[in-house]
């Protein structure tokens, strides 16, 4: 490897790391949508192999799911043809990087080419940020935490 392409994987790599910063930074944000019972069923749906990008119950969804949670379905088209509650969650305050952040920023710098492949990426990656938010909350005090919800 010449030192001009060691430079340039490099830099690819720390692109990479700072679109995945990103990426937890902007789910670590949305979260806060989440109950905890909520947060738990998400988590437990990642860990099934059933949270999917192409799915009314993606990570944005599943905040306002009615339903049960569903893995891959094609919620995808036209707005007005969206699961309610998923076109709810879109209405969410950071639901657009959030969506974006779940579905293209967790698969920087990998090489998968079916929609399986980056489902299953995206599922290796988002659950420890799903079970750090769960150990982070149940180490608040509940009070403080009550205070924190009302504030915000």
């Amino acid at each position: 490897m010449t030192r001009r392409s060691a430079a340039f994987s490099l830099c690819l790599v720390e692109q990479m790391n700072s679109v995945l910063k990103i990426a937890r930074q902007d789910i670590r944000a949305f979260l806060a949508h989440f109950t905890d019972e909520r947060l738990a069923a998400l988590l437990a749906h990642a860990q099934d192999s059933k949270l999917a990008f192409y799915s009314c119950c993606c990570l944005v969804g599943a905040a306002t799911a009615d339903h049960a949670l569903q893995g891959r379905k094609n919620s995808w088209g036209e707005r007005e043809n969206r699961e309610p509650h998923y076109v709810r969650a879109l209405d969410l305050p950071g639901s657009d990087e959030a969506e974006w952040a779940f579905g293209y920023g967790l698969l920087a710098g990998a090489r998968v080419w079916s929609e399986a492949s980056r489902d299953a990426l995206r599922r290796r990656r988002l659950i420890p940020i799903l079970k750090a938010e769960l150990r982070r909350r149940q180490a608040t005090p509940p009070l403080i935490r009550k205070r924190l919800e009302t504030s915000s």
